[in-house]
């Protein structure tokens, strides 16, 4: 205990008794240690929590490599498109010929 916890403990044990004073002290050092724990974990927690402009930035980002993704897929259908072609065309010479 600290010099504040030994005055209130002092003071309580002349009011209320010595065993008395004891669990008084001991329940408020819980409560303490408690309110402690649990700001500890909000804060924990708020690192965890989204907030909007995070989901923009990752709702923006993910727009990005799915355009990205758009253009590399359109790319090579035009070259197989475009092999298919060649190779029919060539099929036809050859047959023709």
């Amino acid at each position: 205990m600290d010099v504040a916890q030994l005055k209130v403990y002092d003071f309580l044990k002349i009011k209320l008794g010595d065993q008395e004073a004891e669990m008084l002290i001991s329940y408020i050092e819980t409560k303490a240690e408690k309110k402690e724990i649990d700001k500890t974990l909000s804060k924990e927690e708020a690192k965890l929590l989204s907030t909007k402009e995070d989901l923009y930035k990752l709702g923006t980002s993910l727009e990005v490599k799915i355009e990205s993704s758009k253009t590399e897929i359109l790319r090579w259908y035009i070259y197989g498109m475009l092999g298919s072609i060649s190779t029919t065309v060539l099929l036809v010479k050859l047959l023709f010929s």
